[in-house]
């Protein structure tokens, strides 16, 4: 184990800019059928209010093939001790990181059970049923806490029950899993036992929702939030998989997305998003307004190219600041009255 994975940090004010004007909409999916969220025009929160603020406090890790440390973390998954999951994707393992700073990997690279190609996202159910998407292999595998393989299901094609270089996944309320898949632009739904339920995919008119769906999430009412990596927006569909409005447009400033590579969501409805392009993590509350963008962890530099994040049921958020392979813990606390 790295010597180095827990390194306490202590930053200082990370409070956004006031934001322009927020800018029109991408022509693109800008359909009457899609009805705008949020602007994004609110970035601090103004009155005599406590401004909340989230710090990174914690370094988990960094490059390299130990246990420990990564090579390109993407998707992050918090299990109900508190554990910490790492889709590990060019060391083509998961990584489990307990409480204690206990290190225990699952697979190895390959294409037979218990093996991965290129681990893209991971999720953990009430039971510690560890589910693991694989990019390279197009699959979903599903692990016991003990490690152990319990099935597998997916495969490359464009059926309904194939992926194609999927890229993220999510569970509902009911357990059941939703899966971004890039490659043929679909988000789709399945049990935990690998029966598909249905998808998303096509608009009323015949065109695509996604230019590129890559992280999703799930809210208690069963809303799925979708980020879109090529049309830079973050698309909510309601539990029926039917679109109920679209946050965000492209852009650097606090409401816009360049590149949103994964999101989700806390238990009071709040957005985190990871941006790929703008090497940021955006924080919006529950009507997509910014609360706040983080772009460095301080004295351990810029993020680069970030592409998982996860919020713990404590509200302690990880976030993967993949270029530089390495998971950031990032706490929230509040700041004095701001007059």
């Amino acid at each position: 184990m790295s010597d180095n994975r827990f390194d306490f940090l202590e930053i200082g004010d990370a409070r956004p800019p006031r934001p322009p004007a927020p800018p029109p909409r991408d022509p693109e999916i800008a359909e009457s059928y899609i009805p705008a969220i949020a602007n994004g025009s609110a970035s601090r929160v103004r009155g005599a209010t406590r401004l909340p603020e989230w710090r990174v406090t914690e370094r988990i890790g960094g490059s390299g093939s130990s246990w420990g440390q990564f090579a390109a973390p993407g998707g992050l998954a918090v299990d109900i001790a508190g554990s910490l999951y790492v889709a590990d994707s060019y060391n083509h393992r998961i990584q489990r990181i307990s409480p204690q700073g206990d290190v225990t990997p699952l697979g190895v690279r390959g294409n037979r059970a218990g093996q991965f190609l290129n681990p893209q996202a991971v999720v953990v159910d009430l039971d510690y049923r560890i589910f693991a998407l694989e990019q390279g292999n197009s699959r979903i595998q599903a692990f016991n806490n003990q490690g152990e393989h319990l099935g597998q299901f997916g495969g490359p094609g464009s059926g309904l029950s194939q992926f194609q270089g999927p890229t993220g996944i999510a569970l509902g309320p009911c357990g059941n899993l939703f899966i971004a898949d890039a490659g043929n632009r679909r988000v789709t739904k399945w049990t935990r036992y690998g029966q598909p339920l249905g998808l998303i995919a096509q608009t009323p008119t015949g065109g695509s929702f996604f230019g590129s769906p890559q992280g999703v999430a799930v809210d208690r009412a069963g809303r799925i939030f979708v980020a879109d990596r090529f049309r830079h927006v973050i698309l909510v569909f309601n539990s029926l998989l039917q679109i109920e409005g679209v946050i965000g447009s492209r852009g650097e400033g606090p409401g816009q997305f360049n590149e949103p590579q994964d999101l989700a969501l806390d238990a009071e409805g709040r957005i985190y998003v990871a941006e790929a392009g703008n090497h940021r993590l955006q924080i919006l509350d529950p009507e997509g307004r910014t609360l706040q963008l983080l772009t460095s962890a301080g004295n351990e530099g810029s993020f680069s190219a970030p592409a998982g994040v996860t919020v713990a049921m404590n509200g302690t958020v990880y976030f993967a600041d993949t270029g530089n392979h390495r998971v950031f813990r990032i706490e929230r606390f509040t700041g004095e009255p701001s007059l």
